[in-house]
Formats: C-alpha cells, structure tokens, sequence
C-alpha cells in the first residue's frame, strides 16, 4: 500500500511551526522565553562561523 505524498507547502508549515514552538519555548536565552526547555538555539558567534 503506498503512502499519499504530501503537498510541498504541507511540509513547509509543518517546520515552520517546529522552529516557532522550539524558539518559543527556549529558557536560557536573555530574556527568557516560555521555558519549556533549557535551551537557546542561538549561537554564541552569530553565525559567524558558518563559512
């Protein structure tokens, strides 16, 4: 049985909302967000280190 596939714009939502809810739900970042987690995806070069 094969899988439907979904809608190229289907998945793009899909992310976006992934990386709205991990933003959003930092706690070590300055200032705080929701806290669900002790995290902050920002990185400490700005992304200066990225080539």
């Amino acid at each position: 049985m094969a899988t439907p596939n979904a809608p190229v714009s289907t998945l793009d939502t899909i992310l976006a909302l992934q990386l709205t809810v991990a933003w959003a739900g930092e706690g070590r970042c300055e200032p705080a967000r929701l806290g669900w987690w002790q995290t902050d995806l920002v990185d400490e070069a700005g992304g200066g280190d990225l080539p």
